[in-house]
């Protein structure tokens, strides 16, 4: 494992203090809260602006940014919001992956 302490890294990791900050939030706080929108936003603009070094595929950024406006929507049952947020969980677990991936040179 090879860490330089670049602005870039450094970057990188508040994103993934952010996204983990994202998934407590979803955990316990209600569904209509805006601030995965605006983490989404913010990494799908990091993704598209460091295309070259961050290894983070830009499809899933986009898939974690839809199931986040889904779950805006309010006439969903318990049991879909869960499914959903699940997965919601899974692809922000994944971006956090990949963006170890892009600090650590895996």
């Amino acid at each position: 494992m090879d860490f330089l302490a670049t602005p870039f890294n450094f970057s990188t990791t508040l994103l993934i203090g952010l996204a983990c900050w994202v998934m407590y939030l979803r955990a316990k706080a209600p569904v209509e809260n805006n601030i995965p929108l605006i983490y989404n936003g913010i990494m799908l603009y990091y993704t598209i602006m460091y295309a070259s070094q961050v290894r983070v595929p830009p499809v899933l950024v986009f898939i974690s940014l839809i199931l986040a406006l889904i779950l805006r929507f309010e006439f969903m049952n318990a049991i879909v919001t869960k499914i959903v947020s699940l997965f919601e969980f899974c692809a922000i677990g994944m971006t956090i992956y990949f963006c170890l991936a892009t600090i650590y040179r895996w």
